[in-house]
Order: C-alpha cells, then sequence, then structure tokens
C-alpha cells in the first residue's frame, strides 16, 4: 500500500516538475504528444499513411488513363451514350455521365470504413478492387476515365473534399471554393478559400468515430491542465472540451442545412477553453512565481 502511495507521489510531483520548465520545452513536449496521439488514433496504419503521405505531393500521377480497371467503365460509358470534348453541351454531358457512372460502380464510404484511416488516396486498381471509396478514391477513377476520353483532368480539393477539374468544367461534385489544385508545375493554393477551414474542419469530425475523438480529447484536456488549477476549473475546461466537439461534429454534419452556427459556436468555444486552460494559468503561475 505504501509503494502504491509512493508510485502515486512521484507520478505528481514528476508533472508538477514538468509545469517548472521553461514554457517553450513545456510547449514542445505537450504538442509532440499531442500530435503523436492524434496521428496514432488517425492513422494507425504506418504503411498507408507513407503511401498516402507520399502520392499526395503529385496526385494527377494516380490518373491512369490505360488502366485495365476501368475498361469496363469506359466500355459501358461509350456504349450508353456519345461522348466528346469538343462542344460546350457534349463534354458537359460526358462530365455529368461520368460522375454519375463511377457513383454507381464506387458507393460511398468512408475512408475509416474502407481503410481504416481517416484519409487515404488510393490508386485506381486500389479503388477498383475495393469497390467502394469517399471522394478521392472517386475522383482519381473520374479522372482516369475522362483522361482516357480526351480530357485533360486535374484534381481539386477544398481540404474536405475532392473533385475534379478539366478545361470544359468540373465534375465529381465540385465544391464552392477549390482551396489546393495540383497542377503540374506544383500545388495551386487559393488562399481566398481559406475562409472554409472551420466548415471543413466541422465537416471531417463529423465523420470520424467518435470514439476516437474522445480519446483525442481525453488526451488534449490533459494536456491542458496545470498545477495552478483548481478541480472546478479542471471539470469546467473538460467540459467545454466536450461541448465544443459536438458543436462541431453537429455544425459538419448539418453545414448544407443552417448548421454553421453551431461550428461558429464550437470555435468559440474552444477559445474560451484556450483561455480558461492556458492563459488564465499561465497568469496565476507568473503571479505565484511573483
Amino acid at each position: 500500500m505504501a509503494d502504491v502511495e509512493q508510485n502515486g507521489r512521484s507520478g505528481v510531483n514528476w508533472w508538477i516538475r514538468i509545469h517548472r520548465w521553461f514554457w517553450l520545452k513545456r510547449l514542445t513536449l505537450k504538442g509532440a504528444i499531442l500530435a503523436l496521439t492524434v496521428f496514432a488514433v488517425c492513422f494507425p496504419r504506418p504503411v498507408l499513411l507513407m503511401r498516402h503521405i507520399q502520392r499526395w505531393s503529385d496526385p494527377n500521377a494516380l490518373i491512369e488513363p490505360n488502366s485495365p480497371h476501368i475498361e469496363s467503365l469506359v466500355e459501358e460509358l461509350l456504349a450508353s451514350q456519345p461522348v466528346g470534348t469538343n462542344g460546350i453541351e457534349d463534354a458537359k454531358r460526358t462530365l455529368l455521365a461520368v460522375q454519375e457512372l463511377v457513383y454507381k460502380k464506387l458507393p460511398y464510404a468512408f475512408d475509416w470504413v474502407t481503410w481504416g484511416m481517416a484519409d487515404y488516396l488510393p490508386t485506381v486498381e486500389e479503388a477498383m478492387e475495393m469497390g467502394r471509396e469517399d471522394c478521392d478514391g472517386r475522383a482519381v477513377v473520374g479522372a482516369s476515365i475522362l483522361s482516357r476520353l480526351g480530357f485533360e483532368p486535374r484534381l481539386v480539393s477544398d481540404g474536405a473534399h475532392v473533385w475534379v477539374w478539366t478545361p470544359q468544367g468540373e465534375t465529381m461534385s465540385p465544391g464552392r471554393v477549390g482551396t489546393l489544385e495540383a497542377t503540374p508545375t506544383g500545388f495551386k493554393i487559393n488562399w481566398g478559400g481559406l475562409w472554409t477551414l472551420p466548415r471543413i474542419a466541422a465537416v471531417n469530425a463529423s465523420l470520424f468515430p467518435l470514439v476516437r475523438e474522445l480519446i483525442i480529447l481525453a488526451v488534449l484536456w490533459g494536456l491542458m491542465l496545470q498545477p495552478v488549477m483548481s478541480k472546478r476549473r479542471m471539470f469546467t475546461v473538460g467540459l467545454l472540451l466536450l461541448g465544443a466537439l459536438f458543436l462541431l461534429r453537429y455544425g459538419g454534419a448539418h453545414h448544407r442545412g443552417g448548421g454553421m452556427w453551431a461550428v461558429w459556436f464550437g470555435i468559440a468555444t474552444l477559445s474560451l477553453v484556450v483561455y480558461l486552460g492556458v492563459v488564465s494559468s499561465w497568469r496565476q503561475i507568473k503571479e505565484s512565481a511573483g
């Protein structure tokens, strides 16, 4: 029993000593712990994560017009209707037909369901073999078909959704603002589209498993605690974190139906958490040191 109590005191003393470190050293340690937690929870398959990062360095390289895995799709498309890139109406009709065909052949499934990852950019072969995909896998397949038909497609993303751009128009459910476009000379960033980041974060939060988000939340809460905090403040910070998470999840799930109020309310709640958990505590530490 005495050993248990001694170990408990050692843990508390260790925690207190960390909070006496220089703030930058302490922040670096906590940031590293949080980052490792996020990666372990969101990307538990390191091999797939490395592929994902590598592919996003040049996502257009995944466009494969000669892939045998789209052969049947191209044949079905050509047999159902005329396609073309010359006239505007022909091009629009083809873009829509490709979208409908890919959506039919690849039912939507979140990457966590298909790959056990928060996000994964597949090849044409991987997407077709799995038989289901989310927006990025569908976009890769759609762009490959369009390239086979004579279009010049590129992949575009707003951070939450990926679709296909061509000189004749966009397809695969294009978003309102493309913040990131893969071009032959590198990535093109639309800085004016950064205002959509809160919506993007909320949409991703609404799709990810709640249990895993709660793990990240619990670690974040623990990292925000300070020795100078009262139990009441510790409880308040944890409660506000929970409230912010559920507001973001609700807003992300209903962002098209007027749910953005919840997203902004959730961001305001997070701002209050930062004040209570960090700014206010630093002030208390300085006052106690003085």
